[in-house]
């Protein structure tokens, strides 16, 4: 079940990964996000710490920062007939939903 502020969507087509996505492009991509993502909860903790004045505090600083920039992702997989479906809950922001609303005519 979607919570409020979630979708899912079905993909319509099956494609293979290693087709699709080089595996060095991947990895060399994957970093840079991972590097990215650490760089923005650090940012936080620190801020987190600044407006806070506490010392001896960083793992619940960096734990506040990491929910405050990242929600989970419910995920159900499931397999029938040698075929697996991934079926994924994607948080929309407000101003992509009234984007996507826009352009579709009912």
């Amino acid at each position: 079940m979607a919570e409020k502020g979630a979708a899912t969507q079905t993909a319509l087509e099956s494609v293979s990964v290693k087709e699709s996505i080089p595996v060095k492009t991947a990895a060399k991509e994957l970093m840079e996000q991972f590097n990215k993502a650490y760089n923005e909860i650090a940012n936080r903790a620190f801020s987190i710490f600044e407006n806070d004045g506490r010392f001896g505090r960083d793992l619940e600083n960096w734990f506040k920062a990491e929910t405050e920039l990242f929600h989970p992702v419910h995920v159900n997989v499931t397999e029938a007939d040698g075929i697996v479906a991934v079926q994924a809950e994607v948080p929309v922001s407000r101003s992509r939903t009234s984007k996507s609303h826009s352009n579709h005519s009912d």
